[in-house]
């Protein structure tokens, strides 16, 4: 099964494809209305007030910028969806450890409606960064940048 998944062209390009349309909607989305967004970071009171609009547009701005990226199969799109999963995971830590219980901002208000949100949303972002990885590896294995993992049998 392993040996399909890493030689199959397919597997590669349907996570690859399903990642960057995410990344597409979640950042079209917010740009489509930045003044809820705004309201989303501002409640993680993080970021001095100045600097919340500029962040409720760039954001979005990157994350097209991933998902496009990432559709294209341009290294820079794995980079910056990346990065910017890891800028999130820090983001929903910080608010979970302070004990918040807010609207993540990441697709819509309805987010806050379901108990645990900022939990969902942590392990989601979680399965997403392993995904990128892999999507990485899986790159960087077809370029021949690198040699397979051997897998090997106890």
């Amino acid at each position: 099964m392993l040996n399909i998944i890493m030689h199959s062209p397919w597997p590669y390009r349907l996570l690859r494809l399903s990642i960057g349309l995410l990344f597409i909607w979640t950042g079209a989305v917010k740009l489509m209305n930045p003044n809820k967004f705004a309201i989303a970071i501002a409640n993680y009171e993080i970021l001095p007030d100045p600097l919340i609009i500029p962040a409720a547009l760039g954001i979005p701005a990157l994350e097209l910028l991933a998902g496009i990226g990432l559709l294209f199969d341009i290294v820079l799109g794995f980079g910056l969806t990346f990065g910017l999963l890891v800028l999130f995971l820090g983001v929903l830590a910080t608010a979970m450890l302070r004990g918040m219980d807010i609207d993540c901002g990441c697709f819509s208000a309805d987010e806050i409606r379901e108990r645990g949100s900022l939990q969902a949303t942590f392990v989601r972002d979680i399965v997403l960064t392993a995904s990128v990885l892999f999507l990485f590896y899986c790159r960087q294995l077809k370029a021949g940048s690198i040699k397979p993992i051997l897998w090997r049998r106890g």
